[in-house]
This record gives C-alpha cells, structure tokens and sequence, in this order.
C-alpha cells in the first residue's frame, strides 16, 4: 500500500485506489472514529433482526456492507485507557481479588473529589493507618489527566494522607483520581529514573494481540532520590515524573541524551547489568525466567507480553459481542507504560488510547501497522508491495495472543 494524492490509499502494484478494491480504510480522531463503529453496528443490528444482514439492499441494490470498513479505534476502550476504569476492569476480570493484580500493579484506590461516599477513601485511609506504611508515598494523579498535569507525591507521615484527599477535593473538574502506591526503588540509568513505552496493536475482528519490538526509555533529567519526591520545586518534579512535557519545560531538558530518550538497546544494557549485580549478591530477582541470564528478553518481555494479554482480554468483556460489527473489522495501537523496579519488576503505570510515537520510529511503525492490519485482505498484494519498495527489513510487531 501506498499514499497517493496525500489523501488515498492505492493497492500496488498496479495503482488502483484502494476504495476500488472494496475495501475501505477509516483513520480518524478517536471519538469520531468510535461513532462511526458504533453506527455500523446498531445499522447492523437493526438490518439483522428484521431483514438478515444479507438481504439488506440499498436503493441501486447493493448491499449497505458489501465493502468491509477497517477503522482505527475499538469500541468502549476507555474502559482501559482511563486510568481509574483499568483498575475497574482488571479487578473485574479477576472477581475483585488483588491477588493476581499487585504482581504487576501498584496497589490503587479511587477517588472522587467532593464524594466521600461514593468514592474509596475510607479503605485508603485504614490501609495508610497500618504500621507497614507509615512514611511511605503515595501518588495521585487524575484519571482522565495526561501529559503529567496535576501528579502530585505525598508521604504517608504526619498530615499527609489529608493533605493528599483535601489536594483532591480540591480540584475543579469531579473527574475520579487514583492514589497508587508510588514505586519509590526504580531502577536507573545512570542515577536517573526512566520509564518504558511499548506500543500494543488489538486487530479486534480476529482478536489478535501484538506487541512493537521496539520501544523508548523515557528519561528524566535530573538525578533520583526518594527524599526530592513530596518537594513542590521544579527539580522534585524532574527527578520523579518521566512524562515528556514536563521534562520538556525544563532548561535541564536534553542535557545528556536527545529529547531524552533512549531506545531498546540501552534497556537490555541497564537490564543485563544489574541483573547481573542482583545475581552475584545471591539474590533471586523478580522478573521472569529468575533461572535464566537476565536480559530485556528473558526478563522484561515476558512480564510485558502477559500484561498485554490479560488487560485486553479483561477488555473484551466490555466490547460489544467481544469482537468488531459486521463487516467492520476494527483496530487500535495503544501505548502501555511501564516502570521496571530495581527487582526487576515490570509495573503498568497506564494505558494511552491516542499514543505519541518517538519520531524516529514512527515511519516503520506506521508501516508495519498497515501491513499488519491490511494484510488478512490483500495477502498477496501486500507482500508484493514491500518487496517492490526495496524494504528488507521484517515486520517488527510479535504477536503475543491467540
């Protein structure tokens, strides 16, 4: 497949558009996008309970779904994207019980401003009065935020646990917060906190769940520690929140590494090294595979593929007839980030339905996207495509489910 005009899609290699071929293709804004699937599926639903689908015929007698509609966005996942909805959902998916969940997931409350009623304040607050927390920190952060508006760290000691819940009663929006218990040993790089985006692509008409090779350390710009985190100053903010637009606002931004990223290859460095100091003090680390060499892939990307897995499959509950409508075949990329601890543990801080990509990989992942989901309509054609484009390298997406 490539661009033509700028604004169509033609099937190479003999350039006819790709609307020619029956088969259209829907990349739009998120809300607009999960309207339209919407749409297609109540048409559907409607023509099938009085008609049947196939005999549905429009005025010149063709079929209203004779030409399947891919689209970029699967119905109802904010269920998983906003941040307090996740926590519904997966808790959900296991029957309320913590027990599979806190492998993967700081412990995490839900609270609305201004309803102490509706909200779980009261099960925050006996679980701070407990002696094994006092003086540990807490987190909170909008469930609907992003761009790392309004996160702010409180230490369980003193006031602080009213501090935190008057902070969010504060707030003018009635949108539900999270309080999570905050990851305070990361690991590091070179003393500074990072997190790690990975990009998870759902084909939701076949249900396939795949997961980017590549992915980007998101770093911050000034040097750890536990003691900077509860500060209201700039370098307490920079030290503790790896989101790019707060980093960005600081002079310090950029100062060791481009748009302080990093990439895969520095990961399963950090990964290596200190797998391999935990491993000679005896100790027995938490990531997969403890009995194997620690490394990005035998530690990590088991710990990612799983969470993927069991967070959409938690999801298809909530899709309507767990898959995409009649001749709509739907898919989403999402951006799941992690925090990995100094045990080697893999933390799922969020999902983001609307991911940025880093500019340097955005051209093959939009590529391999395309191929991905184009691929199952045009098998032939599309093979054929790559190999005329000269692009030599594989697809990069692994696919992790069925």
């Amino acid at each position: 497949m490539r661009s033509w005009t700028g604004r169509e899609l033609v099937v190479a290699p003999y350039g006819r558009p790709l609307r020619l071929e029956h088969v259209a293709l829907f990349l739009g804004e998120k809300i607009s996008a999960e309207k339209f699937v919407e749409s297609r599926r109540l048409h559907a639903e409607r023509q099938n309970k009085h008609h049947g689908i196939r005999q549905t015929r429009d005025a010149g007698g063709a079929s209203k779904f004779d030409m399947p509609c891919i689209v970029n966005c699967v119905e109802k996942l904010h269920c998983i994207t906003l941040k307090g909805s996740m926590v519904s959902t997966l808790l959900a998916y296991h029957s309320q019980s913590w027990k599979e969940l806190d492998h993967y997931l700081p412990l995490t409350f839900q609270i609305i401003p201004r309803k102490p009623r509706d909200d779980e304040r009261r099960m925050l607050l006996k679980t701070l009065q407990k002696r094994s927390n006092i003086g540990t920190l807490w987190i909170a952060k909008s469930s609907s935020g992003c761009h790392g508006e309004g996160v702010e760290i409180f230490c369980n000691k003193g006031n602080g646990a009213m501090n935190m819940l008057n902070y969010i009663d504060g707030q003018k929006d009635p949108y539900m917060w999270v309080v999570q218990s905050y990851i305070d040993h990361p690991l590091l790089y070179h003393r500074r906190k990072f997190d790690v985006r990975f990009w998870v692509l759902l084909c939701a008409d076949r249900y396939e769940i795949y997961v980017y090779k590549r992915l980007v350390m998101r770093m911050c710009s000034i040097e750890y520690s536990p003691k900077s985190a509860t500060t209201t100053t700039a370098v307490g903010r920079l030290a503790h929140i790896t989101n790019h637009c707060v980093q960005a606002q600081s002079s310090f931004f950029e100062a060791f590494e481009k748009g302080n990223e990093l990439w895969r290859q520095h990961l399963d460095a950090v990964i290596r090294y200190e797998g391999k100091k935990i491993l000679e003090k005896g100790i027995m680390h938490d990531g997969a595979n403890p009995h194997l060499e620690p490394s990005l892939a035998n530690t990590i990307l088991p710990q990612v593929y799983h969470i993927a897995v069991e967070t959409l499959l938690a999801a298809r509950k909530v899709i309507p007839a767990g898959r995409s409508p009649y001749m709509t075949p739907c898919f989403q990329l999402f951006g799941y980030d992690f925090l990995i601890d100094e045990r080697l543990r893999a933390w799922l801080l969020e999902i983001n339905g609307a991911p940025g990509v880093a500019d340097r990989l955005l051209p093959a992942l939009v590529q391999d996207t395309i191929e991905i989901v184009l691929t199952p309509f045009f098998p032939n054609t599309t093979k054929s495509a790559i190999q005329r484009s000269g692009t030599t390298r594989p697809n990069e997406y692994v696919r992790v489910y069925p």
